[in-house]
């Protein structure tokens, strides 16, 4: 690096992001899509998503950073 006329300033320990907890309730083989709260589960090709059931409630961030709460097919999203 010297040669290349850099060199060290400065060292910054960071820490590992917190590791996402497995939702409860959620049959064998389904997810969470994380931008809708829809519950999902790969077909191949292609994931088929359906709202959860009305006894589900699911918490998740929307891709504008909005915090959001899903419970059947009614979802609630809010900046405050």
């Amino acid at each position: 690096m010297k040669a290349q006329g850099f060199r060290w300033m400065t060292t910054k320990l960071v820490k590992d992001p917190p590791a996402k907890q497995a939702a409860s309730g959620i049959p064998a083989g389904h997810f969470i899509d994380p931008d809708t709260g829809m519950l999902c589960h790969d077909s191949g090709g292609a994931s088929i998503c359906v709202s959860p059931p009305d006894n589900m409630t699911i918490r998740y961030t929307s891709k504008h950073g909005l915090d959001c709460t899903r419970t059947g097919a009614m979802s609630v999203c809010s900046n405050l």
